[in-house]
């Protein structure tokens, strides 16, 4: 619902441990990192990545973001923070009505919680150097380009669909092949395709043509 104030953010499957293994094994593994985006929008249940621009786009942020949070040395529980931050950015862009100042207010609130002199880092807390960090990054991903983010999430977008058609032919069965001829059986049915040649020559001539024929037989 592009334009709806009210528009709710798409569905998804919360972020765990276990997606995020499987997402760094994939950048480590794996040499396209196409494969890395598809698996990590099925776990996440983001789906037609590569056709619907805001889908496309959600997908990008948190693999920048998990990107990101392992080049900061960020545990598990950190880089779900930091994930669950950057959804509630891009959730806030649904509404029209959400100014830059409101965004960044809400970041504020959602990170400042998390800001510990001594975090616990397996609790996903912060520490001040952290939050400097995560704070440049949105300020460079998501603040910068906030017109647009908001743009994608509020206002109605062009979806790409394709549409695979798939023939298959139906093979007809083969013609029996002919009954097999000895090569005695051949030379016979030579023999008889020649004299039925000449029966038919000697029919169609005139009749004086055949009392010729028949006197030198004779």
């Amino acid at each position: 619902t592009g334009g709806d104030p009210e528009a709710n953010p798409p569905p998804m499957e919360p972020l765990t441990p276990e997606i995020l293994t499987a997402f760094y094994t994939n950048l480590d593994t794996v040499e396209d990192p196409d494969v890395a985006s598809d698996d990590l929008a099925t776990a996440l249940g983001v789906p037609d990545r590569t056709t619907d621009s805001r889908n496309g786009s959600r997908v990008d942020f948190i693999f920048n973001t998990l990107d990101f949070a392992r080049d900061a040395g960020y545990t598990p529980a950190q880089t779900i923070a930091v994930h669950d931050i950057g959804q509630a950015m891009l959730n806030a862009c649904v509404s029209t009505a959400t100014s830059f100042a409101d965004a960044e207010a809400l970041f504020q609130s959602l990170l400042l919680p998390k800001v510990s002199a001594e975090p616990d880092r397996e609790g996903g807390k912060f520490s001040v150097t952290d939050v400097k960090a995560v704070s440049d990054y949105f300020a460079k991903g998501f603040f910068q380009h906030f017109n647009l983010w908001r743009f994608v999430y509020s206002e109605p977008q062009e979806l790409d669909s394709h549409q695979t058609l798939v023939r298959l032919e139906t093979a007809f069965p083969a013609r029996a092949l002919p009954d097999f001829l000895t090569e005695e059986a051949d030379d016979a049915r030579r023999v008889k395709e020649a004299e039925e040649a000449e029966r038919r020559k000697y029919e169609n001539l005139s009749p004086e043509e055949q009392k010729k024929i028949k006197a030198k037989v004779d």
